[in-house]
């Protein structure tokens, strides 16, 4: 077998003028046009709705009085008053979707998320967990029912255990080791707020 001489250029095909053609047609919803080329009269028909179509397109994307949209619009309903009335419509849907938006977002999500925050206890639970064979590491919970930065508290945790410590869910922080009855009293003595009473064990943990 021949090995071949030439390397193949390196970056897409050329866009030729039949590729922009074929594209133009198959917005037209035309699938086989050479067929169809065959047939005078059909590609007289369809070559006369290419150009009233793409007319069209072109008024509607270049308008004389471009940037000023009002103006483009009353040029449009006067000139082009199908397209005018398609613009209209897509103005209207658009319009609705936005003021559904902003419904939600005074109204849905932000209550709710409120309310969530409301109705959570003020309780901080630690717990522990196997890791791997041997080793195990400590699992604490709820610390942001009483506003405290969890990114601050686990490198509070990694500093004073000299171990690993990080935030792993949205109020969660599990810290590498065996740590959990030292945090009654760690937590208690960093953060005075919460007291004994608000720390739950939970024992052993699976992950």
């Amino acid at each position: 077998m021949g090995r071949p001489t030439e390397r193949r250029p390196v970056g897409r095909p050329r866009y030729r003028w039949s590729d922009a053609v074929v594209a133009d047609l198959r917005e037209l919803q035309v699938v086989d046009w050479r067929e169809t080329a065959l047939d005078r009269q059909k590609w007289r028909s369809l070559v006369s709705e290419a150009k009233t179509h793409f007319r069209s397109l072109s008024q509607r994307k270049y308008c004389e009085y471009y940037p000023e949209y009002d103006k483009c619009k009353q040029w449009l309903e006067k000139n082009l008053p199908t397209e005018f009335e398609k613009v209209r419509v897509d103005e209207e849907e658009n319009a609705g979707g936005e003021e559904e938006k902003k419904r939600q977002k005074r109204g849905g999500k932000g209550m709710l998320k409120s309310k969530k925050k409301e109705d959570v206890p003020k309780l901080v639970q630690v717990s522990r967990a196997p890791r791997g064979k041997k080793k195990s590491v400590t699992v604490v919970s709820g610390l942001s029912t009483f506003d405290i930065d969890l990114k601050v508290a686990a490198k509070f945790f990694g500093t004073k255990f000299a171990c690993g410590s990080s935030v792993t869910g949205d109020d969660e922080i599990v810290i590498q080791g065996d740590v959990k009855d030292d945090l009654f009293d760690i937590i208690p003595e960093k953060w005075p707020e919460i007291d004994e009473d608000s720390i739950e064990d939970l024992g052993d943990q699976k992950r």
